[in-house]
């Protein structure tokens, strides 16, 4: 397994049902989209971020 290692500040805005804003780096942010489909993005998300987000969720393995 790749080690992931986060530079500079939370990009990625979720929120839950709750209402509850989640600040993460695309990495993360791609982990959870995959394995929590409750949870949204942000309008104050990036677009440019929620493009890493799908890099980071769909690239494969090469």
């Amino acid at each position: 397994m790749r080690s992931v290692r986060c530079l500079g500040r939370e990009q990625v805005v979720m929120v839950g049902l709750d209402g509850a804003e989640h600040r993460l780096f695309p990495a993360h942010a791609a982990a959870l989209w995959l394995t929590e489909p409750t949870l949204r993005f942000s309008a104050k998300t990036p677009t440019e971020a929620i493009a890493a987000v799908m890099r980071q969720a769909f690239r494969g393995s090469r």
